[in-house]
């Protein structure tokens, strides 16, 4: 899956902003639950059909455009078919994606934090850096290694 756009979430939350990742996509694509949940919504909003799914841990993921194809109060697992891409001029026209939004206690997050290997950035300035390479490097063994 390729991104399209990324995510600006303005600060503060009502300014202009991108609330979510673009994902490059094809009409009629099966789209999966990024996580595990419930769908708790499906249905148009403004004029895109959508698909929300209230995750375990409580965030939402909010996915457009996406005709659901299962009812709303289905248990999903990640990886789960909830949906397949809609056609229509979307906001990525003349290309197709899909939006994927999340929510966290009614605040957008970027989802790319939430993914395995992405997460948030923390650069360290230089000299922490080189300090923190040279430690690793020299690292103590644990016992019993040889």
């Amino acid at each position: 899956m390729r991104v399209a756009a990324l995510a600006r979430i303005p600060e503060p939350d009502w300014r202009p902003g991108h609330r979510g990742i673009d994902l490059h996509a094809v009409v009629g694509a099966p789209v999966t639950a990024p996580a595990g949940g419930t769908v708790t919504f499906f249905g148009v909003v403004v004029d895109r059909p959508v698909v929300t799914v209230t995750h375990d841990d409580g965030r939402l993921s909010s996915l457009e455009p996406v005709e659901g194809t299962i009812a709303t109060g289905t248990a999903v697992r990640a990886g789960d078919a909830i949906g397949v891409v809609a056609a229509g001029a979307g906001h990525c026209a003349p290309v197709v994606c899909v939006h994927w939004g999340v929510r966290e206690d009614g605040r957008y997050v970027d989802p790319l934090d939430l993914l395995t290997g992405f997460g948030p950035v923390r650069l360290l300035p230089r000299e922490r850096a080189a300090s923190f390479r040279r430690r690793r490097r020299c690292a103590p063994r644990t016992r019993g290694a040889s």
